[in-house]
């Protein structure tokens, strides 16, 4: 693979609330969780040397000992959970912290990745043991299983990105928050699938953050790299055009997915009445995908009876991505449904601490203004 030098010279350093975090979450795990866990292992940015203050996860894995039955696994799971609920609950460390924990049946096996895809186990080959044994060490990654794992990512943000922009239900919500909740999927739709298109590309040590400019500097002759920047630029807290960045983004996206050779796109209806699922096409249209019949999701008329405007998730205080994908996979769509929870409901659900469901519900009734 080619190794990208320099765009994080002086970067490589970890800022001292990484240090702190590793330290001591790494200390208690060895005390807690030495009976249960194989491994426990550094990955990515802190260790590739691209970090970068504040924007970076500290991107940790916890790899489970053998167990005899599902009942088992759940219970090692829980044990790993319990001990992280103090490092999600506290203002600073439940920013940087992303952990992933992978019972034994989903480790690598002789020919397969386990339950991980090739990009990441590359990474946790090269990864940081801080407890334990790392199972990824000496794992062989071949560049043809990173290209197609690039394909698979890329596909993944493209279908997110319009699923969110022309999902219905999105009339129920104001403009505003319409608005918020589509330009919050297209910077991370954007982003992904320029970082997934430097790994189809070979590149390795770059950050997110660095997405825009290798592109500009290396790629620009393939894809529109003021996107990327655009995109970046938001994210980061720029008040740049937030109006046409959804379907900028579909147009960049696919030209990432026709650049690195994924299997050509259209959709499957003429227009966005609902969420799209894809088919294979033999060819791709100059446009890299059907673009033409693409219609908005149609405003409630006046002339019925208006429902009460849902509330995005991404609206509510205290809610970013993570926390966001964590309760859409229980259900919870919207600051309506969370603030109906009660406390002890959501903790079950979420699996998160009663005192963080609270101050979660708390954020929503004030963002829906209960």
């Amino acid at each position: 693979m080619t190794e990208i030098t320099g765009v994080n010279e002086g970067m490589s350093q970890r800022p001292v609330e990484y240090t702190m975090l590793i330290k001591k979450l790494k200390k208690q795990a060895s005390t807690e969780l030495s009976n249960i866990v194989e491994g426990m292992i550094l990955y990515g940015s802190m260790v590739e040397g691209t970090i970068v203050g504040g924007e970076s996860d500290c991107d940790i894995v916890f790899a489970l000992k053998p167990a005899s039955t599902p009942e088992e696994t759940l219970s090692m799971i829980r044990q790993v959970q319990n001990t992280l609920k103090p490092y999600q609950m506290d203002p600073i460390f439940s920013t940087l912290l992303d952990v992933l924990i992978v019972p034994s049946a989903a480790l690598p096996q002789e020919g397969s990745f386990g339950g991980l895809g090739a990009i990441r186990a590359s990474l946790l080959a090269r990864g940081e043991t801080l407890m334990g044994t790392n199972p990824f060490e000496g794992l062989e990654v071949s560049n043809d299983a990173i290209q197609q794992n690039a394909r698979e990512m890329a596909l993944e943000y493209f279908q997110n990105l319009v699923n969110t922009v022309f999902d219905p239900s999105l009339a129920d919500m104001s403009e505003e928050d319409v608005a918020f909740e589509q330009t919050f999927i297209a910077i991370d739709s954007i982003l992904g699938c320029a970082q997934a298109f430097l790994f189809y590309k070979g590149e390795t040590g770059f950050s997110r953050n660095d997405a825009p400019y290798l592109i500009e500097s290396k790629y620009a002759d393939i894809l529109d790299y003021t996107v990327v920047r655009e995109a970046q630029a938001l994210r980061l807290g720029s008040s740049g055009d937030r109006k046409n960045l959804p379907l900028a983004g579909i147009e960049f996206c696919s030209q990432v997915i026709a650049a690195i050779g994924g299997t050509p796109l259209k959709l499957s209806a003429p227009k966005f009445d609902k969420p799209r699922e894809f088919e294979e096409s033999p060819g791709i249209s100059e446009g890299f995908v059907e673009m033409e019949a693409m219609e908005a999701p149609k405003k409630t008329s006046e002339a019925k009876p208006r429902k009460k405007r849902k509330v995005a998730l991404s609206r509510v205080k205290g809610i970013g991505k993570k926390t966001r994908d964590q309760l859409q996979a229980v259900g919870i769509s919207s600051a309506q449904d969370l603030a109906e929870k009660d406390p002890k409901e959501l903790a079950a659900l979420a699996n998160i601490s009663e005192t963080k469901a609270k101050k979660l519900i708390d954020a929503a009734r004030e963002a829906i203004g209960e």
